[in-house]
């Protein structure tokens, strides 16, 4: 053991300044790559989960013009139904459709995830959101279901708006509200049992 030492100790003595120099600077741009490399994937991250988010909203969009979405099955719903290209019934995974034969599916290819888990509806007392699942990493570091949590009385307005909540640090919303027919649906059924408010 002590000849390998010492054998490594001559080589290092043997080297002249130019080789270490070179040693330094590789060492440099190694850590600064590793630096970059942390860096860069929390921006990415933000990024997927905002381009996600968006064309979740955009296929949810196109669900309610095409069938009308009356609900959601729960307070939190997987979105995992857009990539369906038929089915029996009103409903199709947690959605509750009030023209189920106007389907128009497969919506998306493919059901999104991000780090292995399903984007989900949040039911919210400022409406409905498409938001991260459970146990997602965003850029800033926040975990949903940990740091973030999200229920029916979340004020998901705020979150919206706070770079330590659902706002990316290059403004990108990392969550949307969605608009969906149920509430529609529900003042004119309203109107129609009580006419006279």
């Amino acid at each position: 053991m002590n000849k390998v030492i010492r054998t490594i100790i001559k080589k290092v003595k043997s080297w002249n300044g130019l080789t270490i120099a070179a040693v330094a600077l590789f060492s440099l741009i190694f850590i600064f790559s590793i630096y970059r490399h942390f860096k860069g994937s929390r921006t990415h991250i933000d990024m997927v989960v905002g381009e996600h988010i968006q064309l979740l909203q955009k296929a949810l969009n196109k669900v309610d013009k095409d069938c009308h979405i009356v609900d959601f099955e729960h307070e939190k719903n997987y979105i995992d139904f857009l990539n369906v290209v038929s089915f029996v019934g009103s409903e199709v995974g947690a959605v509750n459709l009030l023209y189920p034969d106007s389907w128009k599916g497969p919506y998306l290819r493919d059901n999104f995830t991000m780090q292995e888990q399903q984007y989900q509806v949040l039911a919210n007392n400022q409406g409905h959101f498409i938001v991260p699942g459970p146990g997602v990493r965003l850029g800033n570091g926040k975990v949903i279901g940990k740091d973030i949590i999200l229920t029916y009385d979340t004020d998901l307005q705020t979150l919206l708006k706070d770079k330590n909540g659902l706002m990316s640090h290059d403004d990108r919303a990392l969550a949307v509200p969605i608009k969906i027919s149920g509430s529609r649906i529900e003042r004119l059924l309203q109107r129609v049992v009580s006419p006279n408010h």
